[in-house]
């Protein structure tokens, strides 16, 4: 926010000026940039990779937000709903996702899309802290724990693609 105005709500923390040797490690990024397992060799352009990430909320979630960025670009769904998309791999996208999020299964969609004009190094990153009620965290990072659909569906947007029929398949962390 670029303005004299307050934040409407307080939903991640900002620490300015050194950082402490023992909080340095709470405030690094352990996300991982991943693309699909069959990348043995760098994607082709134009490739993409639909990746997702189901985790269940058990605790009343207060504040919700979410980065991500990808070689090249992408669009990241909240349960069905668009919550994020870029296109400068250099620059991570921000958001608070707190209306997005359900008690109970919620479900991360992120599809990422290679450029260039020729096969070249791809990769989707991406980082979800919830804070709860009660004052604990959990981060929710892109690693070898997410999947990776073996196709995608050609109407990605509308949110009445039919998940169950597609086939997934694990992920693998890149150097990007």
């Amino acid at each position: 926010q670029l303005s004299a105005a307050a934040p409407q709500k307080f939903d991640a923390p900002v620490i300015r000026g050194t950082v402490k040797k023992e909080e340095a490690e709470r405030l690094s990024l352990p996300s991982r940039w991943i693309w699909k397992a069959s990348a043995t060799t760098p994607p082709a352009a134009g490739d993409q990779a639909l990746l997702h990430k189901d985790f269940t909320i058990k605790k009343r979630v207060i504040g919700a937000g979410l980065i991500a960025s990808a070689d090249n670009s992408f669009t990241l769904q909240v349960n069905r709903k668009q919550a994020l998309s870029g296109s400068n791999w250099n620059e991570l996208e921000s958001a608070s996702v707190l209306n997005l999020l359900r008690p109970g299964v919620n479900r991360i969609l992120f599809l990422a899309k290679n450029g260039g004009d020729k096969p070249n190094a791809a990769g989707a990153f991406a980082m979800l802290r919830l804070v709860f009620d009660d004052g604990s965290e959990e981060i929710i990072t892109t690693d070898d724990t997410w999947q990776a659909a073996t196709t995608i569906p050609k109407n990605f947007a509308s949110p009445k693609w039919d998940f169950s029929v597609l086939k997934w398949a694990s992920v693998s962390e890149m150097s990007v």
